[in-house]
Order: C-alpha cells, then sequence, then structure tokens
C-alpha cells in the first residue's frame, strides 16, 4: 500500500534534511566563490604585514625607495593621458591605447596602464628614459587594472623622476606581451618626500 502525503498550503517543496543539506552546500560553495574572486581582484593583500612606518604598505613594488612620508600625495587625480605623461615623463607612441589610471590610498599611489605597438616599445623606453630589464618583476600587487600575474615575459624597472611642479615621483614600471603585436605597460606612481 503507497501513502500520498498532501502538501501543506504554501510550502512550495518537502524540506527533508537531505535536501536542506544540498541547499546549505550549494550556498556555502557560492559564498567561497565570491571571496575567492574578491581576493583575486584585490590582490589578496594582508594590510597588517606591511610596513606602515612610511605611510604605504611596501608590497607595492620589489626596489621602489620607501621614502615617501604619510602626507606626501600625487599631485593630481583622475588624470589624462597627457597629465600622466607630463608628471611622469612619458613619451607615449602615437598608438597608445586602452588608457586607464586607478587611485590607490588616498593619492599616495596611482596605477596606470595602456598599451602600444610592440614595435614602439624601444621608442617608448628611450623617450620615456626608462631603463628596463628582461625578466625583472617590479610590480608585485594586483590592481583594479590588472591581474597580478600576466602570465608572458615581463621588462621592468624603477626610477625617479621630478614633476614640473617640483614633486618626485618613483615610477615602478612593466612591459609584458599583451598579444603578438601590442605591449601592456603597468605602472604605479608614488610621491617621494
Amino acid at each position: 500500500m503507497v501513502r500520498v502525503r498532501a502538501r501543506k498550503p504554501g510550502r512550495p517543496f518537502d524540506a527533508t534534511p537531505a535536501v536542506v543539506k544540498s541547499a546549505v552546500a550549494k550556498g556555502a560553495v557560492m559564498v567561497c566563490a565570491v571571496v575567492f574572486c574578491t581576493l583575486m581582484v584585490t590582490g589578496c593583500s594582508d594590510d597588517s604585514a606591511s610596513n606602515e612606518s612610511n605611510g604605504r604598505s611596501d608590497s607595492t613594488s620589489a626596489d621602489a625607495p620607501s621614502e615617501a612620508g604619510p602626507d606626501a600625495t600625487i599631485p593630481f587625480t583622475s588624470p589624462t593621458k597627457d597629465e600622466v605623461g607630463t608628471e611622469a615623463s612619458l613619451a607615449f607612441p602615437s598608438g597608445t591605447s586602452d588608457f586607464l589610471t586607478a587611485e590607490l590610498a588616498g593619492r599616495q599611489q596611482i596605477d596606470v596602464t595602456f598599451t602600444f605597438a610592440t614595435s614602439d616599445r624601444e621608442a617608448f623606453e628611450q623617450g620615456s628614459k626608462l631603463t628596463l630589464e628582461d625578466e625583472k618583476r617590479v610590480v608585485l600587487h594586483a590592481s583594479p587594472l590588472w591581474k597580478l600575474n600576466p602570465g608572458t615575459p615581463i621588462r621592468g624597472g624603477i626610477d625617479q623622476v621630478t614633476t614640473p611642479d617640483g614633486v618626485k615621483l618613483n615610477r615602478t614600471v612593466e612591459l609584458t606581451d599583451e598579444s603578438a603585436d601590442r605591449t601592456r605597460v603597468r605602472m604605479v606612481l608614488t610621491p617621494t618626500s
């Protein structure tokens, strides 16, 4: 004999322990996926482990001088390509595209990224007076503008320039292959005292 149980009004399904366990497991997987994606985008940084004596995290770059005081700030916000070119002494190739900036740490750091034709790489380095070395990683944090590990060969270097207003900026620069004919620039600008 088969027993048929009538469903109570307003109860869409039978909440047996197996159904509840399955729903909880799916929810936990979704929460873990969201947390993982958030950590990947934000770079998994642990600010408690950073050196706070200079007002910014030491994880910003590999070799950048750490002379910036807590009050040192970038002399511009939401800069245009022309402003970044002037302030950071960059010679953008004519085919520069995909230009983006992100201000981090209360105007104590600006991340910049853009692309240009790979054939313009040498002219960009020379015109911007950059000294970059093959296989040298200098940008050691993820950014809203790039992922942490590009997975392609890197040329990198760190130097210091003075803006037209006399503010000294650290330029942490990496070049990586975006595609066979495009180069991606990943740059971090931080003020020094």
